[in-house]
């Protein structure tokens, strides 16, 4: 083995080295290589000739300053997750807070919290495009009403509830197995969440491309637009818009840029995605245990939605963190409408369901028909065990039906660009005319590439 020791750098991030070693010992000697791919940032010459290989290798950093670089990390991190925090979490529960009592009751502050963003990815888009059709444009005004109103209403609950606060930290609460369960995998969520991403400088992928633009753009422009000028000749602006809303929100807090935004704020939602399974599994099993393992499976053992970040797919994943809200308040519907004595219309439901169903289409329109084929399966089973089937219709029906409108005048700005012709002419092509490349690419894959075999193995066999 060969130690090679150099001075430390002080600015090596995005900086090239070459190191040459010469062997001027005697020959038949060999070179320990490994594949191309075990090292992507760089490449192995031998005799001055590029190799299809890579030397073998291992890199010992100064401690001192590796330290000091995880600490500056991690340091970032907290700063960003803050805002990304307050993004996400205090519009959603300032609306959640706004239920009746009875909405609420049995559920805890960590359900309504990871709750809270299926309801705020719905906020910004809405605002960005009313005031837009408005002919306005309010910039990071965007971002900070819904955040200052969303912490005001916090504030005033926990005030007008400050006497069973202290009551609550004057007895020191017994700690759960599945509340320490429930800390470590949602810090194991969020570490490899950010970890991936600590060597990039911009989202990958093709779509993160668009993305970037959309969300720069945004961001420059102050809110809705249809010039796309620099960055591309396109007067138009007709696609679903919930996730370039939710990261120029981030860029307008931060001042990153759209492609530094769209890379943060996809990796945050990421994260909001598998948590948001929590309060939903909670919901339908009333176990905390059933949260966690939905959590555990979803965030850590799955590869989706962790692939996200390689794929650029964030639209589908902001819609992936909208479902799970529609499905709780649809499962809540259902749940109250079996209790007795629902006579009362439940206009609170009803307004927090349409503007999670206006969410769930804003962010991504197929997500949007895995809502309405949850509903029009979980309703109809619900209403066999019913007692107030009228209670629990007024608050499906009203509530899709306020997404609906709230979701009709994007939905007409869409059919008027190519999103809806392309749409039409793809489900109107019969699969015998289609090119091989699009027949392979929308194969069934290969269920071992996203579960592993211990998970879907045994409930193949059932």
């Amino acid at each position: 083995m060969l130690r090679v020791s150099f001075p430390a750098q002080s600015a090596e991030r995005l900086q090239d080295y070459y190191v040459e070693l010469q062997y001027a010992g005697p020959d038949g000697q060999s070179l320990l290589t490994g594949p191309a791919s075990a090292y992507l940032n760089g490449a192995a010459y031998i005799g001055g000739q590029p190799q299809e290989a890579q030397l073998s290798f291992r890199l010992l950093h100064d401690p001192a300053r590796a330290a000091a670089g995880l600490a500056s990390l991690f340091g970032q991190w907290l700063l960003l997750g803050i805002v990304a925090a307050m993004a996400l979490v205090l519009p959603g529960l300032a609306l959640v807070l706004a239920l009746p009592a009875e909405l609420r009751s049995g559920r805890s502050p960590l359900d309504l919290a990871l709750l809270a963003p299926a309801l705020s990815v719905a906020v910004y888009p809405l605002l960005i495009i009313f005031t837009g059709f408005a002919g306005m444009k309010a910039g990071p005004a965007y971002a900070w009403v819904p955040i200052l109103v969303g912490a005001f209403a916090l504030a005033v609950r926990l005030w007008r509830r400050r006497r069973n606060l202290a009551a609550f930290f004057a007895v020191r609460p017994r700690v759960l197995p599945e509340q320490v369960a429930t800390v470590i995998v949602i810090g194991l969520v969020v570490f490899t969440r950010l970890w991936a991403i600590r060597a990039l400088d911009a989202p990958m992928w093709g779509d993160s491309y668009q993305h970037s633009v959309i969300t720069q753009l945004l961001i420059e422009r102050g809110g809705l637009f249809d010039d796309w000028k620099p960055y591309a000749e396109m007067m138009s602006l007709t696609y679903h818009i919930g996730f370039h809303s939710v990261s120029a929100v981030f860029g307008w807090i931060t001042g990153l840029s759209g492609a530094q935004s769209v890379l943060w704020m996809g990796q945050f939602l990421n994260i909001a995605a598998v948590l948001a399974v929590y309060p939903l599994a909670r919901r339908m099993t009333g176990a905390a245990w059933a949260g966690v393992i939905a959590m555990g499976v979803a965030g850590l053992v799955s590869i989706h939605p962790a692939f996200y970040v390689n794929w650029g797919r964030y639209t589908q994943l902001t819609g992936q963190v909208a479902l799970p809200g529609v499905m709780w308040l649809v499962w809540t519907a259902i749940a109250r409408a079996r209790e007795p004595g629902r006579s009362r219309m439940p206009l609170g439901l009803m307004v927090l369901s349409g503007l999670a169903w206006a969410g769930l289409g804003l962010a991504h329109y197929r997500i949007l028909i895995l809502g309405v084929l949850f509903a029009a399966v979980a309703f109809p089973a619900g209403a066999l065990v019913m007692r107030s089937r009228r209670w629990g219709l007024l608050a499906l029906l009203g509530g899709s039906a306020l997404g609906m409108l709230l979701f009709v005048p994007w939905l007409a700005r869409t059919s008027s660009g190519a999103i809806a012709s392309t749409g039409v002419q793809l489900l109107s092509t019969p699969a015998s005319q289609t090119s091989e490349f699009v027949a392979a690419y929308n194969s069934i894959p290969d269920i071992g590439g996203i579960f592993p075999v211990w998970i879907w193995g045994p409930c193949w066999q059932l």
